[in-house]
């Protein structure tokens, strides 16, 4: 599965830096480094301490890129059918 990455832009945005963002979420800075970069897939723990740090939802900066699917076929939980 890959995820879409928008903490690159999210940080331009706001003036931070990726030293920034590490010592707010405590998170090591080469991992920070790692995770700006396009197609980088955050463990679950990092995106949310990223996203808590940030004050934005989860989706804002992390979400299955288009190509993306699930073994099921479906691009993500909203597509399904729960009825």
């Amino acid at each position: 599965m890959r995820v879409g990455n928008r903490l690159a832009a999210e940080l331009r945005q706001r003036q931070w830096s990726r030293a920034d963002l590490a010592a707010a979420t405590d998170i090591p800075y080469a991992v920070v480094r790692r995770l700006a970069r396009p197609g980088s897939d955050p463990a679950l723990d990092y995106a949310l301490r990223i996203c808590r740090v940030l004050g934005v939802p989860v989706e804002t900066l992390f979400t299955l890129a288009p190509d993306a699917t699930t073994p099921g076929g479906e691009t993500d939980a909203r597509s399904r059918d729960d009825t």
